[in-house]
């Protein structure tokens, strides 16, 4: 079962961090499959590191390398390493389809089944209600 690792830090400067976050010196990535760094659209210095592994166990050894290390400890602005696993999706795979009465304005349609949903009345036959 693949798990996973999601770190946000206020860097202050980017460019200064990135070069140190490619050394990985506590090894934190060494089991990786896969790594993203995210930077904020808004503040570049904000980033969001995604880490996948193939086990929760390899997830869990790279995020205790990670505190043990105290690569975090300077920055003061952080959140994580949060060790994740898969959720289950709350995703349809295609479109529903809303159908009204003839005469009927498609927005009411809408407005009936949303409100439906609100109340719980088709959350049992696996419709997500958005």
């Amino acid at each position: 079962m693949s798990a996973y690792i999601i770190t946000r830090i206020q860097v202050g400067d980017y460019d200064a961090w990135r070069p140190m976050f490619d050394q990985d010196l506590p090894r934190a990535r060494e089991k990786a499959t896969r790594q993203r760094v995210f930077r904020s659209a808004d503040d570049p210095n904000h980033v969001f590191i995604y880490l996948e592994f193939a086990s929760l166990e390899d997830a869990r050894t790279a995020g205790r390398r990670l505190l043990d290390s105290g690569v975090l400890d300077r920055f003061s602005d952080k959140h994580g390493p949060n060790v994740l696993l898969r959720g289950v999706p709350i995703y349809v795979s295609r479109p529903l389809q809303i159908a009204h009465e003839p005469g009927g304005s498609l927005n009411s349609t809408r407005h009936h089944l949303l409100k439906r949903c609100w109340h719980g009345r088709y959350g049992s036959v696996g419709v997500m209600c958005v």
